[in-house]
């Protein structure tokens, strides 16, 4: 072989174990051959890690099994096939599979936890194939293309009718490269550790690139995160160029994932696609880390049925979702369809702060509720809108994706849908305490006979009849249930097989038994001070008012004038009892601002976790971060607070506009603390040489979630 008179080489030359074959692979890779085949010899082989070198074609022969020795691999990124910094390697396995053992490394009584026991694992490499192979149950991803020792890329890379399945990270990370070409493979199956994406596009370092990369005729199902997945924050100062098409992303929890870098430029563009039957978003965008962005483009796409189960969904449970970070624009939808039976705008947006920016196009929605576009949060150049079709025909005959099981064109119309009218589809879900009637109605553009319907609460058959059940016959005690999100599912059979469905999702909250402290101040005489709260400051007025909008109740107003500088306001009782063992805790009220600085405390003995203020002209903050604008009028807030985790999430609903839904925002702890038992609400206006503050406040409750 080292002198040149032989061009191939077959591994049996030097010998087999069915227990352990390393050291006759590695001999015939270093043997110098240009092509080394590895034989179906009828068992498996067994291996440790092998590393391939420069100017090779590796044959894994039909039948054959390289199989990661059991027991072996102990190290955190122990992979079986690893190519670090090589050149012209080709690995072909048309019929073979490529075996790790992924429910063994996930055993910590066997191993160090780790997710970088790759299948095959190229760093750096240059003009690489990986044909054919099946890939699977791997302690990482299926395969691994990072950024080498002498260059920060791969460059010239095909991966072409593989499968990758049950793997425990990813499918493919694809870190950084130049040149990719990934068509007719199959990546399913993914799970065990985050992100569980099909595809995970997710530069580690500002210099690593995404150029000239193509993904086609490729089919992404099942895998526990994104079929794929651009998180491109860690990036800066790059131009992007990815191109999707003829792909089916079919039942992962979210579809396709983007999350913009620094500074970027190019374009993502997803076209000739399905997505359909995710768990969650078929696309979901939280926004770029700063400056302009590339440009992300979906055209000529199908979504059908999609965001199916409200659990899973992270943000909002709609079929395209955009929002709950910063900056979000440059997204363009040119002739997207999204087959949809629920009652949920196709496109909602929110952001924390600054705005959604070109964006543009339409998106055709079939299906029996209203067609909507909801973006909240400013604006600038966005013209995308929604509107109804009576039908669509998804091209599943050209449109296959790899190993695609569908042989025909598929039509779908307008068929009626189910929906649930009491209770919110979007969040903040709806809060439910005792008895709960839930309002079922079926909305179809004609009379429909319907055969049957079931009704099931937490998987669990509640109600079944040959209608839909009116007043009072369908009752839930929330008082039974355990505390926290149940999911009410509904579905109406009719007409020759077919079916409606809807999931919504409700919180149950047993008040009684949880509640710490609750205020409505409707026991305390108008122009009183309220009786259960103590007084902090001088030269401050603090009592109970009727509420300055006319609307029913009493509220409790703070003012001081501007004066020397002082903080002045109430302190509430302290929680005693259950809230020495509650872990999370929620506290609700209204506010309406009128001017000036105020500060919310939760403190216990010795720390304060909690502090965010209100500042003008009207805006909820911790620290310097912003939360939230506050609406002219009545606003309600609602935190929720983890002493374990030292973190909260705030939502604030601008109570004028009851339709809008809050984001959640997530915010730390100022102090850490080990019980809530003596904690305190403390609201003070802060008071200057120059300024006063004042504020009315309303409804106090402070529960425990857990």
């Amino acid at each position: 072989m080292l002198a040149g008179l032989r061009d191939e080489a077959n591994v049996t030359w030097w010998g087999f174990d069915p227990h352990d074959s390393t050291e006759y692979v590695r001999a015939a890779i270093n043997s110098g051959a240009r092509r080394v085949r590895i034989p179906n010899v009828g068992a498996n082989w067994v291996v440790l890690p092998i590393n391939l070198r420069d100017d090779l074609e590796l044959i894994l022969e039909e039948g054959v099994v390289l199989e990661a020795k059991k027991g072996a691999y102990l190290g955190i990124n122990h992979s079986v096939l690893n190519l670090q910094d090589v050149r012209n390697v080709t690995i072909r396995g048309y019929g073979a599979t490529l075996k790790m053992h992924k429910d063994d490394y996930a055993n910590p009584a066997l191993y160090d936890k780790a997710e970088w026991r790759h299948g095959i694992n190229v760093r750096g490499g240059t003009n690489i194939q990986i044909l054919g192979l099946t890939i699977k149950d791997t302690g990482g991803d299926g395969i691994y293309l990072g950024r080498g020792q002498t260059k920060p890329y791969n460059e010239n890379v095909v991966i072409r009718d593989v499968v990758a399945d049950n793997n425990y990270r990813q499918g493919i990370s694809v870190i950084s490269a130049k040149g990719l070409l990934i068509e007719n493979s199959v990546f399913r199956n993914t799970g065990g550790t985050s992100p569980e994406d099909g595809i995970d596009f997710e530069p580690n370092l500002p210099d690593e690139v995404l150029e000239d990369i193509v993904v086609r005729r490729t089919t992404i199902e099942n895998n526990g995160g994104h079929g794929i997945s651009f998180y491109l924050w860690n990036m800066a100062d790059k131009e992007v160029s990815i191109l999707v098409e003829d792909v089916v992303i079919r039942g992962n929890r979210y579809g396709i994932g983007l999350r913009g870098g620094s500074n970027l430029s190019g374009e993502i563009k997803v076209r000739d696609c399905i997505i359909e039957e995710t768990k969650s978003s078929a696309f979901r965008m939280r926004g770029h880390r700063r400056g302009e962005a590339f440009q992300f483009t979906m055209e000529d796409c199908f979504i059908r049925h999609v965001a199916q189960d409200p659990l899973s969904a992270y943000e909002q449970p709609v079929p395209i979702y955009m929002g709950s970070g910063s900056r979000v624009g440059k997204v363009a939808f040119d002739n997207v369809v999204v087959i949809d039976d629920r009652d949920r705008p196709a496109v909602y947006g929110d952001l924390v702060s600054d705005a959604f920016f070109d964006i543009r196009g339409e998106v055709a929605v079939v299906g029996p509720f209203a067609h909507r576009v909801v973006l909240e949060g400013p604006a600038e150049n966005v013209t995308l809108e929604a509107a109804a079709r009576d039908f669509a025909v998804i091209p599943y005959d050209r449109i296959s994706g790899a190993g695609g099981t569908r042989c025909c064109a598929e039509t779908f119309g307008r068929e009626p849908g189910v929906r649930i009218a009491n209770l919110a589809m979007l969040k903040p879900y709806t809060t439910v305490q005792g008895d709960f009637h839930p309002q079922l109605e079926l909305v179809s553009n004609g009379d429909v006979q319907v055969d049957s319907v079931v009704v099931r609460l937490d998987g669990g058959v509640i109600y079944t009849g040959d209608r839909l059940p009116t007043g009072g016959e369908l009752a839930i005690d929330a008082g039974l249930l355990e505390d926290g999100l149940h999911a009410l599912e509904i579905e109406v059979a009719y007409g020759r097989g077919k079916q409606a469905k809807t999931v919504a999702v409700f919180e149950s909250q047993d008040v009684d038994a949880h509640v710490l402290f609750e205020e409505d101040f409707s026991g305390d005489p108008i122009g009183s001070r309220p009786a259960n709260w103590r007084v902090q400051g001088s030269n401050v007025s603090v009592q109970v008012a009727r509420d300055p909008h006319g609307e029913d109740g009493h509220v409790v107003h703070i003012r001081a004038d501007a004066g020397n500088r002082r903080d002045v306001g109430i302190e509430g009782p302290a929680w005693s009892g259950a809230a020495r063992d509650a872990r999370v805790i929620a506290l609700e009220f209204d506010v309406l601002y009128v001017e000036g600085s105020a500060n919310l405390y939760v403190t216990v003995p010795g720390a304060i976790p909690l502090h965010l203020r209100l500042i003008q002209p009207g805006e909820l903050r911790r620290g310097d971060s912003l939360i939230s604008k506050l609406g002219a009028g009545w606003n309600r807030i609602r935190i929720v607070a983890d002493r374990a985790a030292g973190t909260g999430q705030a939502y604030v609903w601008d109570l004028e506009s009851p339709g809008k839904a809050p984001v959640p925002v997530t915010f730390t702890f100022r102090d850490r603390v080990n019980s809530w038992e003596g904690a305190r609400i403390r609201f003070m206006n802060a008071v200057f040489p120059d300024q006063g503050a004042e504020v009315y406040y309303r409804n106090f409750k402070a529960w425990i979630v857990e």
